[in-house]
């Protein structure tokens, strides 16, 4: 059996659960995929997603579409990006092709019109549907910009090559139903063509199929992965010709969908393209996993709570344990090779937090009559506005919270991904303001969708995102520099990977927090001021540990550095954990909690913490 690339052993993640119209689910699937193989780079799939929006706007609106439904959109882009990945990091495309035949329709609007192909058009000077349009309009002799009016005759031309099945998505998505030609390939078992690629000067190369060996069996993907993580391999550079185009939407991407972008011409996107170095290697180093015995967080201070819900089912971190490399539990015995790391490497994952107060980016607000009705359905605790519970899903934010830094990003550039793919579509976190500042954090159900107040499953959805939610906000009560976008979405890997809970209990550690803060609130103020500093400054450290293939065991002589002073040490860990998690989310969770441990049998019994983790 193919082994693990982040364990060394278990199964590989399954498209067969998976809600292939479910955007959210979809991509957590690809992530979880492309991370077991160990080919998952971050960078990489948001440069060929940024492209891929491009070249899907460029042939939308060829084919004359005014909108198209934001389902039909994003998933196209996914598809796109998908086959494009696999093409350049050398992957089985037949073991690894596109693994769902079910394709949603053009012409259903209920879940909206796609804001990145509205924005293109309107930024183009197009003219775009009304928002409660049902049906998209398509224009009989479309509108193209100018700087793509001479695409269309070579375009056209290339088309008329093509057999008609094989100009997916947009021409055959006129009448619902999934494409034919996915549903027999997947059957069949074969790589897929892009469902918008079909002019060779929009769409990204297409590599050829995989050519049977002497033996008549095609390579194998574990050979192609292999070759792929090799450092020494060069590759040549990709061009836009036929037959595909990027892949993966704004799920992984700080910033907003070609807003504040300068509009690229096709010459320019292939020249970007052709340009853009297929590095065949990400920049993941494989982890040391050890064994986690319970709930991880970003944070290893000031909880209280064991989860046994973790602890009750095997995992594929439990799995791993027996042939992982455990760090050594002498803590004198590796110190010294910490100084071979220098202070000054290279590589941070993480930008140095902001200092600008831009402006508060405007948040619609969920309807405070559905989010009432839900929450009294559920008999949610408080039954009124208590302490930080300022109101029906809302709880309140400290004055001193670095709110551009934490949750907004510089300029808005993590609102985006903060509202889109990090949970389900129809839920939304959201920011009350009050004098210029994000005073609360809003959870509840779209306010753009229409929604059923009766529907059970939105409020289970609802419970546990405010749940993750509050999590997070505890630890900003107690200085937490971590923010909330890689919270929800490391949960949102670790839920797929671990079967990470919710923490039912986290309501009577915020209360407390809480009341701590109010009490002093300059002394809260202070202590997240520190810990923003030490995660700058302990950054570019951590980053060149993980460069190294001993990480856990530097890691945990670093963590130990500081062994008297048990405050400073899992404030360590938590650093560690969270810089770790941006590469690689479960050897990161594995980590604190072998940590932890170790840490809690060198204090003694009499030492308890909570290990909630944000």
């Amino acid at each position: 059996m193919e082994q693990s690339r982040i364990f060394g052993t278990g199964d590989p993640p399954q498209a067969g659960g998976v809600n292939p119209l479910d955007t959210m689910a979809r991509r957590a699937y690809f992530k979880a995929r492309l991370t077991y193989l160990g080919v998952w780079d971050e960078s990489k799939w948001d440069e060929i997603a940024v492209l891929a929006e491009d070249v899907a706007s460029i042939e939308l609106c060829q084919d004359g579409y005014r909108s198209v439904p934001r389902a039909f959109f994003d998933y196209s882009i996914d598809n796109m990006v998908w086959e494009k990945y696999v093409s350049d990091f050398k992957l089985d495309r037949y073991e690894d092709c596109w693994p769902w035949s079910i394709y949603p329709s053009i012409r259903d609007s209920r879940g909206g019109a796609s804001p990145c192909y509205k924005e293109w058009r309107i930024l183009n000077g197009l003219s775009i549907d009304e928002p409660d349009l049902a049906t998209p309009t398509r224009e009989v002799n479309p509108t193209m910009p100018t700087e793509y009016k001479s695409l269309r005759s070579s375009s056209s031309a290339t088309a008329c090559k093509q057999r008609p099945s094989e100009r997916a998505g947009i021409m055959q998505a006129s009448s619902p139903g999934p494409s034919k030609h996915l549903s027999k390939r997947a059957a069949e078992k074969q790589p897929a063509s892009s469902h918008l690629g079909c002019d060779p000067g929009l769409a990204l190369v297409k590599s050829p199929a995989p050519r049977p060996d002497s033996s008549g069996q095609a390579s194998s993907s574990r050979q192609r992965v292999e070759k792929s993580r090799d450092v020494t391999r060069t590759q040549e550079p990709v061009f836009l010709t036929e037959g595909q185009a990027p892949n993966f939407s704004p799920l992984q991407r700080d910033r907003v969908p070609t807003r504040g972008r300068e509009q690229q011409s096709p010459s320019d996107l292939q020249r970007q393209l052709a340009s853009t170095p297929v590095s065949g290697k990400p920049s993941t180093p494989m982890p040391k996993a050890t064994t986690p015995e319970t709930r991880p967080s970003f944070t290893a201070y000031g909880t209280k709570t064991t989860l046994q819900a973790t602890t009750q089912r095997p995992t594929r971190g439990h799995q791993q344990a027996s042939v992982s490399k455990q760090p050594t539990n002498n803590p004198e015995s590796n110190v010294a090779d910490i100084a071979m790391v220098a202070e000054d490497a290279q590589m941070p994952i993480q930008d140095h937090y902001i200092t600008l107060k831009d402006y508060t980016p405007i948040s619609r607000l969920p309807s405070l009559e559905l989010r009432e009705k839900i929450w009294k359905s559920l008999h949610m605790l408080p039954h009124s506005p208590q302490g930080p519970i300022i109101g029906f899903f809302e709880v309140a934010l400290p004055p001193w919270t670095d709110c551009h830094d934490l949750i907004f990003g510089s300029r808005g550039s993590l609102v985006t991904k903060l509202q889109t793919g990090l949970y389900n579509r129809d839920l939304q976190v959201s920011w009350a303001v009050d004098n210029g500042r994000a005073a609360a954090l809003v959870v509840g159900p779209h306010p753009e969708y229409n929604h059923d107040a009766g529907n059970r499953n939105l409020w289970k959805e609802l419970r546990n995102l405010w749940l993750k939610v509050l999590e997070w906000v505890f630890h900003v009560y107690q200085g937490s520099p971590f923010r909330l976008v890689d919270f929800l979405e490391d949960f949102q890997i670790l839920e797929i990977e671990v079967n990470l809970p919710v923490d039912w209990e986290i309501l009577g550690p915020l209360m407390v927090a809480w009341e701590k803060l109010i009490a002093d609130p300059a002394q809260s103020s202070a202590i997240a001021a520190e810990r923003k500093a030490n995660l700058i400054a302990w950054t570019s450290r951590v980053s060149a540990m993980l460069n190294r293939p001993e990480t856990p065991l530097f890691l945990h002589s670093w963590v130990h550095e500081c062994r008297e002073n048990r405050d400073e040490m899992e404030e360590r860990v938590g650093v560690a954990r969270y810089l770790w998690s941006q590469q690689d989310h479960v050897a990161a969770f594995v980590f604190q909690r072998q940590v932890m441990d170790d840490i809690r049998a060198y204090e003694g019994p009499q030492m308890e913490s909570h290990d909630r983790v944000v």
